[in-house]
């Protein structure tokens, strides 16, 4: 049989191997079903139709496991001709080439994924009192001496949260514009790394590179040609907090390049295994879910990293173990003191009831979410598949070290995607899903790259013909980007260095604020019910509940802490409502049904007030009733 129809028949076979697999994970997924159980009273989506969200984690994972499981039953039960044909080593098309990049490559990259940075902002527009009062609120209770974890909670990290906006003030003054302009920076950085990445795996194609920075920036390209790509395949986003994901891909790329060399140089060692272990327990400061994930990932990496890269290399090992020290060193230092705290809450409680209180039934029927999870089990499918072609070729004894000496920085991705995307699968809104798809996707396409087009014989004409086409693609891309950037003066939205917090408080705030500012210069606090951390921000109030934003007080038993301390603090004001549903009512839950213990104790020992706009003020029933008549401002 010559070439051409080999390779034919080949990725017919396989194709039709997939295929076959994706069809009976599809049809297993409904049938995974585990019990039910909410003992803390916790009140969400899932809770209120008795759905387990740890369901969607054992379904996800047997559908990515079921094609690499038929693929290994198709390598045991062929013969030896069949195995040849399916499970030859290919040539790789990334070791081939000794080509690098040139020097017009990565500054052009970096431009690029500027560029695209630019066009899909990290935040722009209208302020969100919900997800920018998380860090602004927070900024207030750390500003104020509060412990982290102990005095006050917060969901997503410490740099995160209160750290961010704190440095934000630092250095461009004390402002809402000034977190926003450093948000913006942390996302070109992270488009940036993107793009170095990419450089470090494509090994001297720039294309490769240019296509990786524009996987996250295709939302602004789709949105501009009216195209509603998010019913067929989600466009992968990037969030600022990957930034400690993209460092430790670069880390572990990094070393994985080094150890090609017969003598890799003692520096450039030392500083990659360092940041390799390094940021895995570092990255707990900027955003525990990342954190657990990346260190999850290095666990699983390392043993082979040493064994078949470094083996009895002490130096390696003197730098790994000195990093791991460094970075759980220096989260301990920023902790202040919190660090039994931080464990009591995000290792033994947060996980046990996070996807209760914000999750979703994965939605598998939805087309989109269903590719995204066919992308992770081609993924797992393409590496099983090179593994099974290394044990045909070399036997057991060699082929996981010729495996992993070709072909970690798959493994690294994918490893590192699978954990990533437990985000997705415990909130699979659109949001969350499309921020968990840049690296399979990358993956992908890395794949397509080094398997040079799925082993199908393509003429060179037509490959030239394909690179044209790419090349054009991105020039197109890149003017669009410009005039964009220029026309709607995105520069200045990105970066709105000067604006006072006047221009983005809401004018149905402003009353309220003037309100409770002049209480708490008369010594009186409020708390807000209203998941709006901002307002302690606003007041420049630290929150008198360990919960700013409540939302993260789901448990009753974390809802009478509130309550306890709504008594203990002496709190004279609630906001108990205001007409911003994104607030108010996420995912169409009313907060005073979500959180009842809070709401009775309100309605119990306050009285309502009055409305300042539409914020629904109340007070303690025990107070003067004379307030708005020294204020008939309001």
């Amino acid at each position: 049989m010559n070439p051409a129809r080999e390779s034919a028949l080949r990725f017919v076979i396989l194709a039709g191997l997939f295929l076959l697999a994706v069809m009976i994970g599809a049809l297993l997924w409904e049938k995974i079903v585990l019990p039910f159980k909410n003992p803390w009273g916790v009140i969400g989506v899932l809770t209120m139709i008795g759905y387990n969200p740890t369901n969607d984690i054992f379904r996800f994972v047997a559908f990515i496991l079921i094609p690499p499981l038929i693929l290994m039953l198709a390598y045991m039960v062929s013969r030896t001709r069949l195995r040849g044909l399916l499970f030859n080593a290919p040539p790789d098309t990334e070791r081939a080439t000794q080509a690098q990049p040139g020097t017009w490559v990565k500054p052009a990259v970096i431009a690029f994924a500027v560029l695209m940075a630019v066009n899909s902002p990290a935040i722009m527009g209208e302020i969100d009192t919900l997800h920018e009062g998380e860090t602004l609120g927070m900024s207030v209770s750390h500003e104020a001496g509060l412990v982290p974890y102990k005095d006050f909670i917060f969901i997503h990290g410490l740099y995160q949260d209160p750290l961010r906006s704190l440095l934000a003030f630092k250095l461009f003054g004390r402002s809402i514009a000034s977190t926003r302009v450093l948000e913006n920076i942390h996302n070109v950085l992270a488009f940036t790394l993107i793009g170095l990445l990419a450089i470090k795996l494509s090994k001297g194609r720039p294309l490769f590179a240019f296509a990786a920075v524009l996987l996250p920036g295709m939302a602004w390209i789709t949105n501009s040609l009216y195209l509603n790509l998010r019913d067929y395949i989600m466009p992968a986003a990037v969030m600022t907090s990957d930034l400690t994901v993209m460092s430790f891909l670069i880390a572990g790329i990094s070393l994985y390049r080094l150890a090609e060399r017969e003598k890799p140089g003692r520096a450039g060692l030392f500083l990659a295994a360092f940041f390799y272990s390094f940021i895995p327990f570092a990255s707990f400061a900027y955003s525990v879910d990342k954190g657990y994930f990346i260190l999850a990932a290095f666990i699983v990496l390392t043993p082979p990293v040493y064994f078949f890269f470094f083996r009895r290399n002490r130096f390696f090992l003197i730098s790994v173990i000195l990093g791991a020290v460094s970075g759980a060193s220096l989260f301990i230092l920023l902790l202040r003191g919190g660090t039994v705290e931080f464990f009591k809450y995000a290792v033994l409680t947060m996980p046990r009831y996070t996807d209760l209180v914000n999750g979703f039934v994965y939605p598998i029927g939805a087309w989109s979410a269903f590719m995204a999870c066919i992308v992770f089990a081609f993924n797992a499918f393409w590496i099983v598949k090179r593994l099974l072609g290394e044990l045909n070729s070399k036997g057991w004894r060699d082929a996981p070290g010729a495996f992993i000496k070709t072909h970690f920085p798959e493994l690294m991705m994918f490893v590192l995607s699978v954990f990533l995307f437990r985000t997705a699968l415990g909130r699979s809104d659109d949001n969350h899903l499309a921020s968990s798809l840049w690296l399979p996707y990358m993956l992908f396409f890395y794949i397509l790259l080094r398997s040079g087009t799925m082993g199908l014989p393509l003429a060179p004409r037509l490959k030239k013909a394909f690179s044209v086409i790419a090349v054009a693609a991105i020039a197109v891309v890149s003017l669009s980007g410009l005039y964009r950037a220029y026309s709607a003066d995105l520069i200045r939205h990105n970066f709105p260095i000067g604006v006072t917090d006047e221009e983005f408080i809401p004018a149905n705030y402003k009353a309220t604020i003037s309100f409770l500012k002049e209480r708490y210069s008369a010594g009186e606090t409020f708390f807000t019910l209203t998941n709006e951390p901002i307002w302690y921000y606003f007041v420049n109030q630290p929150s008198m509940s360990r919960f700013p934003f409540v939302f993260a007080a789901g448990p009753l038993f974390y809802q009478e802490d509130i309550v306890d301390s709504i008594e203990r603090n002496g709190v004279k004001y609630v906001i108990f409502w205001n007409s911003n549903t994104h607030s108010n009512n996420i995912d169409g839950i009313n907060n005073k049904s979500r959180f009842p213990v809070v709401s009775n104790h309100i309605r119990k020992n306050f009285r309502l007030l009055g409305w300042i706009d539409d914020n629904e003020m109340w007070i303690r029933k025990d107070a003067s009733g004379e307030v708005f008549k020294s204020n008939p401002a309001y």
